[in-house]
């Protein structure tokens, strides 16, 4: 079995015209406070890992100041965290994972996921990631990790992605539109077991089954997200799934 907790969009250094200086401050604080407690809540419910899939932070552009503050809440976090880079902050040259700030004191128990390589979490469990290498790539890059995929046999694998899905969106055509019957196929074929979403605020179960997921963030950033401030608990144990 292994229990793991999800989230995403958490966007740090998000700032808001329309706060004034004292309630940006407060604001701001509420993020990285946020990371403190899910760290918390992730070593009560005895989870074995953190799982962040995409937009950590708000842009590459974030200030070293932003990243120092997210570090130091990082460092608070008593089990593994994996960062998904999203469209708000991919993994290009400019990279807010690249920066010295960041490589420089990083936590070791902080993993970015950077490529599609599997990554193990547990014994007989696999990550397998599709992180966003540009803000705008041809496509979204899940479906092309789900292609390539082999069938998971044995193994109890979870992808990572992020982006929006097809029945949420009326741009269905849009390039990095992922098709949730890709989602769905892939799941059915075993080749995955779980799919771990971001890019939507709320916290959705996509499909009729509990294996399809967006984490919604945990602090809101529009008075239009119903379900955001949350985080999710997931369960694998064999072939069930719960959260």
């Amino acid at each position: 079995m292994i229990r793991f907790l999800h989230t995403s969009d958490w966007q740090l250094g998000m700032t808001r015209r329309f706060l004034s200086e004292e309630a940006q401050a407060r604001y701001t604080q509420t993020r990285f406070d946020a990371i403190r407690t899910m760290g918390r809540i992730a070593n009560e419910k005895q989870c074995q890992f953190i799982l962040v899939c995409g937009d950590s932070f708000e842009s590459n552009q974030v200030d070293r100041k932003t990243v120092a503050r997210a570090i130091e809440a990082l460092r608070e976090v008593s089990v593994p965290v994996y960062l998904l880079p999203g469209n708000h902050d991919p993994l290009n040259a400019a990279s807010v994972y690249h920066s010295s700030t960041f490589v420089e004191k990083k936590p070791a128990h902080v993993q970015i996921i950077g490529d599609t390589a599997p990554v193990q979490v547990g014994e007989g469990f696999e990550l397998v990631g599709a992180p966003w290498l540009s803000k705008r790539p041809n496509g979204n890059p899940i479906v092309d990790l789900l292609n390539a995929l082999p069938t998971a046999g044995s193994i109890k694998r979870i992808c990572v992605g992020h982006g929006i899905i097809d029945i949420f969106t009326p741009d269905k055509e849009a390039e990095n539109v992922i098709a949730v019957s890709k989602l769905e196929a892939a799941i059915s074929e075993g080749k995955v077991h779980f799919i771990a979403l971001g890019d939507r605020h709320s916290l959705t179960k996509v499909g009729s089954g509990d294996r399809i997921w967006y984490s919604g963030t945990p602090e809101s950033t529009d008075f239009r997200e119903d379900h955001s401030g949350f985080c999710q608990i997931v369960n694998m144990d064999g072939d069930q799934v719960s959260t």
